[in-house]
């Protein structure tokens, strides 16, 4: 499928936008068992035996956020959320969908708005100041969404 992608991008000429989900890939190496670095440098490597350039391409994470730490309590997955968002960022990825409609193992179900917002802010702030880090500025452009329903519920 990337390659499909990378080629039909080449054909028309256009930049083309790929996204990994937290389920994908992670820190950890999701079930993909890619982190989002070796993602990147996956798609990059068929980018370049395309010769397709690396500039027309943009990485985008996918419902990032507690979504893997769901059986954890609240601090500890949103924990490993925020180590998420530093790898998705510090590899590149300036797509980032912050999902954190999904309970955690203390939390009430559904979530809240307010319970929501706040958690997806506290991801941005992280998502800026790793950009800042490594690139000096922040160019990164947010989805802030949920899934609807929540995931797992009907």
């Amino acid at each position: 499928m990337l390659e499909a992608a990378i080629c039909h991008a080449q054909e028309t000429q256009s930049v083309l936008l790929i996204e990994a989900t937290s389920n994908q890939v992670d820190q950890y190496g999701g079930y993909t068992g890619l982190t989002p670095m070796t993602f990147r440098q996956l798609v990059e490597q068929i980018a370049n035996h395309h010769q397709f350039s690396n500039h027309q391409l943009i990485f985008g994470g996918d419902h990032l956020g507690p979504n893997r730490g769901q059986n954890f309590y609240t601090e500890e997955a949103m924990k490993h959320a925020e180590e998420l968002i530093r790898h998705y960022v510090a590899a590149g990825f300036k797509n980032i969908h912050l999902d954190c409609s999904m309970s955690c193992s203390d939390d009430p179900e559904p979530l809240t708005n307010e319970i929501v917002a706040k958690r997806a802010a506290r991801l941005a702030h992280i998502g800026e100041k790793t950009c800042q880090e490594h690139y000096g500025s922040s160019d990164l452009v947010y989805v802030i969404g949920t899934e609807v329903p929540v995931p797992g519920q009907l």
